[in-house]
């Protein structure tokens, strides 16, 4: 098999939400969060999701979101992926 480069741009849980935390506010919006207007901004659903989570603040929500979406492995996925 062919050799794959990864691209982990979020090491880690704390680091994936330190830059939701930083994208999410002092950007002169109404709740300091990016801008929801900017062209091209409604295709990128997973930051639309990510920034949601962060503002509602809810630890167990995020960290869930996050082994399920981020970390791909909740249901064993890596073990398929694995073998294919």
């Amino acid at each position: 098999a062919a050799p794959v480069v990864l691209h982990y741009a979020n090491c880690g849980f704390a680091a994936w939400l330190r830059k939701y935390q930083i994208l999410s506010t002092g950007h002169g919006t109404e709740d300091g969060g990016f801008s929801l207007t900017r062209r091209g901004i409604a295709s990128m659903r997973a930051h639309l999701a990510h920034r949601e989570l962060v503002r509602r603040g809810d630890e167990e929500e995020l960290e869930a979101y996050y082994r399920t979406f981020i970390m791909g492995n909740e249901y064993n996925e890596l073990a398929h992926f694995a073998r294919h």
